[in-house]
């Protein structure tokens, strides 16, 4: 009975990672298409906010993460392997996204400036 149970929730627990998984994937898709539309019409204001958006996100991860690693050596949990590969991953993403934050500020900064170089020029 109890083997039952547990593998009835262990194929719970699969669908419902397989099902968020598609679904995750769909909208990144989808935020992907939304910054390259931004990014054509020189937007900068947009993708920024996209991005600030999923820094917000992937900054809670990561520091909850770093709590909850804390938390294990607290409690002297001897297995660190999977909080430590969840906190590498947010911390990638957490880069990456900042990156592509700072770079959209500063092609933003560049077209006002120009925009204020020809303002000047006429």
């Amino acid at each position: 009975m109890q083997t039952t149970i547990a593998v009835a929730i262990g194929i719970v627990v699969i669908v419902a990672v397989v099902l968020l998984n598609v679904n995750k994937k769909r909208k990144e898709q989808l935020m992907g298409e939304q910054i390259d539309r931004l990014i054509e019409a020189e937007d900068w204001q947009g993708v920024q906010r996209i991005l600030r958006k999923q820094l917000i996100l992937w900054g809670i991860i990561l520091l909850l993460s770093v709590l909850y690693i804390i938390l294990q050596l607290c409690f002297g949990v001897k297995s660190h392997f999977v909080s430590l590969v969840v906190l590498a991953l947010a911390g990638w993403r957490f880069y990456k996204l900042a990156r592509n934050y700072l770079i959209a500020r500063d092609n933003e900064r560049f077209l006002q400036e120009q925009d204020e170089q020809q303002e000047q020029e006429s």
